[in-house]
């Protein structure tokens, strides 16, 4: 922890940075961008982003890569996984928003009354239902 601001300093995969990291910016916005893509990925199995890196691939490039990635938008996680409705596809433009001022940073509460999302999962392999709130998602994003 760097004493003087206060920040400690970031580490994990650059995979899952939002935009604004790869500038050295960071906030509460941030980790709410980190944890939409690590729910985009468990609910889906894919990252929200396309992402073609090549195994031989130097750090450098796929820095470049996920940095290029960035610019895109995310995939629409009601294409990727069929079972889930079009609600997340709005939590995930809000979470995984490219712009860190527009993104979503702490569960207010119009924001949990806009994103409450409900979904029973259709599949016909009978498995179980998922539900979730998206405001006790985005409470766990509260600094």
């Amino acid at each position: 922890m760097d004493l003087t601001t206060r920040l400690a300093s970031a580490a994990g995969n650059f995979f899952y940075m939002p935009p604004e990291a790869f500038w050295g910016h960071e906030s509460t916005a941030s980790d709410v961008f980190s944890a939409a893509l690590v729910m985009f990925e468990l609910m889906t199995g894919q990252h929200a982003f396309p992402l073609n890196v090549p195994q031989s691939a130097t750090e450098e490039e796929r820095l470049q890569i996920v940095r290029a990635s960035r610019q895109q938008s995310p995939r629409r996680v009601s294409e990727v996984n069929q079972d889930l409705n079009h609600a997340w596809d709005d939590f995930f433009a809000a979470t995984l928003e490219r712009d860190a001022a527009k993104r979503i940073r702490v569960a207010e509460p119009r924001q949990r009354a806009a994103l409450q999302i409900t979904n029973q999962s259709h599949s016909s392999r009978g498995g179980t239902d998922i539900v979730m709130q998206s405001s006790q998602f985005l409470a766990l994003t509260k600094p």
